[in-house]
């Protein structure tokens, strides 16, 4: 019985207000809220985005931007941000996270 109560019995997904992608829009629209989250402007985001993608290959997957990649990266190192912290901010899982991070 312990077995099933521990393992087996999930606990129900949690259904987001605002995706992190939605969160990070909102963000980089704001010039103050852009800095104080990513510590930098958005002309800097995007010229940073641009040279990942463009020269060191920062690609988009099928559940993720490269826009949210490097926001969550950049929002990770400002603080700095336990993985728990992100997992709560951008509404993704652990091993997602972990393998965007690591």
């Amino acid at each position: 019985m312990y077995y099933c109560e521990t393992f087996l019995n999930k606990s129900v997904r949690r259904v987001p207000d605002m995706s992190g992608y939605d969160w990070i829009i909102i963000t980089l629209n704001n010039s103050r809220s852009c800095y104080k989250m990513f510590r930098m402007t958005r002309p800097i985001f995007d010229s940073l985005h641009e040279t990942l993608v463009f020269n060191y290959g920062l690609q988009s997957t099928g559940g993720m931007t490269s826009t949210e990649s490097l926001a969550m990266f950049l929002w990770t190192l400002r603080g700095p941000q336990s993985v728990s912290q992100v997992e709560n901010q951008f509404e993704r899982s652990t091993e997602t996270i972990s393998r965007k991070l690591v």
